[in-house]
């Protein structure tokens, strides 16, 4: 096989992010520079330069950038020479030592549920797309950062409108928000009046939550499908789940359904909304349609689906 002329090496140097927003800030609080961190970033980047060097060599695929319109072909081009797998394993010892526990890890990096390097680098700000290498700790905290909580899921304020408006007219209580992420969403909830406890799978948004929000909402990291609560809830809100990787099989919905029913005292409220894709909202009526007896349905339509328990 042989090598191309001229190639350039692959850039290891990330541009400077913008301003760093609030929750960067509290993320650079938390990973700290270590010698263990470093030995472990060394060692990552010196083996995916040479990857990244022979894939420059030998692919004919560009460089990924966001706009490049990739085919399976092209696909399968990345995954002969930056196979995902690999990426992801190489990356965990690195960014645990920027951690208090290595279970603190990102999710998508333990279970690596991608099928290819794009869709990891989809995930990430714009400066750090398309790098397998990543140079100084700012670049490593914000690839840490973006993993966990990446910007294009969205933590605007007054993303479900309508669940907001149903949940103004209901007496406010405890509430628990069941995928709260980084703890945006809850804080608008709490602003209703309610006692509002956040839970997601992730320990780490779970901290980052509790640092934003301080004491006007609690949060812990759960399993939604096994709820750690034996005190009754009057709304458990859920966005941005059903449909998703997590949530998307009968036996998912099965299982999520006797947990929300567990938790809701009678007369209890569940909303569901996202902000997603079409196929999500589908995936909301299969929802709905597999709600268990005890369980009305009060409202399907638009960002909202809104159940009653009995």
């Amino acid at each position: 096989m042989k090598m191309r002329n001229n190639v350039p090496n692959i850039p290891c140097d990330q541009p400077p992010s913008a301003a760093p927003s609030q929750l960067l800030l509290l993320a650079r609080e938390l990973f700290r520079d270590s010698a263990a961190f470093r030995d472990r970033a060394a060692a990552h980047n010196s083996r995916w330069q040479r990857n990244a060097a022979i894939y420059q060599a030998f692919c004919p695929v560009p460089l990924y950038t966001s706009d490049l319109q990739l085919t399976p072909e092209m696909r399968q081009q990345y995954e002969r020479f930056l196979p995902v797998a690999e990426f992801c394993e190489s990356l965990g010892p690195a960014l645990s030592a920027l951690l208090p526990d290595a279970s603190w890890l990102p999710e998508c990096l333990r279970t690596c549920d991608f099928d290819g390097i794009d869709q990891l680098w989809r995930l990430l700000p714009v400066r750090l797309r398309g790098c397998v290498t990543f140079v100084g700790l700012d670049a490593w905290q914000e690839l840490l950062l973006r993993l966990v909580s990446p910007e294009r899921f969205g933590t605007t304020a007054g993303r479900y409108p309508q669940q907001l408006a149903q949940l103004r007219q209901l007496p406010t209580g405890r509430l628990l928000d069941v995928g709260c992420g980084t703890g945006e969403g809850t804080l608008e909830l709490a602003a209703l009046g309610f006692d509002c406890v956040g839970l997601t799978s992730e320990p780490l948004e779970a901290w980052l939550a509790q640092q934003q929000g301080g004491k006007r909402a609690s949060y812990l990291a759960a399993d939604a499908l096994s709820l750690p609560f034996r005190v009754a809830f009057d709304v458990v809100t859920c966005n941005g789940l059903i449909g998703g990787p997590y949530l998307s099989r009968p036996a998912a919905y099965a299982k999520v359904w006797e947990e929300f029913e567990r938790v809701l005292r009678s007369g209890g409220v569940l909303l569901v909304s996202d902000c997603f894709h079409g196929g999500r909202r589908l995936a909301r009526n299969v929802f709905a349609e597999s709600a268990p007896g005890t369980m009305t349905v009060l409202l399907n339509q638009d960002d909202c689906l809104m159940v009653q328990r009995s």
